[in-house]
């Protein structure tokens, strides 16, 4: 997970669901990269109750070049907010060839399209299951990761000042 350690990250649901995870794929740990904010009390509450809570590295903050080897060498990227305002760490993770697991709401699934495993940010079950496929199912991975490359190709700059002059040619003419 890379991102600020805000309530709506809902970083809670996702040490439960690595908890799930862990007991039957003994070699992964859960990195959470990324600051710590606000709502960090429960948090760690949370990560307290854990039975695999060693296999959790709190990094803080992490400056850009070093979070792009991080994310480079991840298994999967799970981001299951239940409020994103872009979701721009599924973008990073795509160009970086890792899969992603991302929550169902907002602006998420718009920016994921078929490039991520959609899952409910708030079923626990549902983020662990979602994590076992994408671990255990290599062909499924594979076509995340080919599917996230022709996704991220659409989020290029070029792309977004096209789009952008289409949009003020298009006001600007009336039409």
């Amino acid at each position: 997970h890379t991102g600020s350690l805000l309530p709506r990250k809902n970083i809670s649901r996702l040490l439960q669901a690595f908890d799930l995870f862990r007991k039957d794929h003994p070699n992964f740990k859960l990195i959470l990269a990324g600051g710590k904010i606000s709502g960090i009390r429960d948090i760690y509450h949370q990560w307290h109750r854990m039975k695999f809570r060693h296999e959790v590295i709190f990094t803080g903050y992490i400056e850009a070049e070093h979070l792009r080897r991080i994310t480079a060498a991840a298994e999967t990227l799970v981001l299951v907010s239940y409020f994103e305002g872009f979701g721009i760490p599924l973008r990073e993770a795509m160009a970086c060839h890792v899969p992603v697991v991302c929550g169902n709401v907002t602006a998420l699934p718009e920016i994921a399209g078929e490039a991520a495993l959609l899952t409910d940010p708030f079923s626990i079950s549902g983020i662990a299951k979602n994590l076992t496929k994408i671990i255990d199912n290599a062909s499924f991975r594979r076509n995340l990761i080919s599917r996230g490359q022709k996704r991220v190709a659409q989020f290029n700059w070029d792309n977004t000042a096209e789009s952008v002059w289409n949009i003020l040619t298009k006001q600007l003419s009336g039409h």
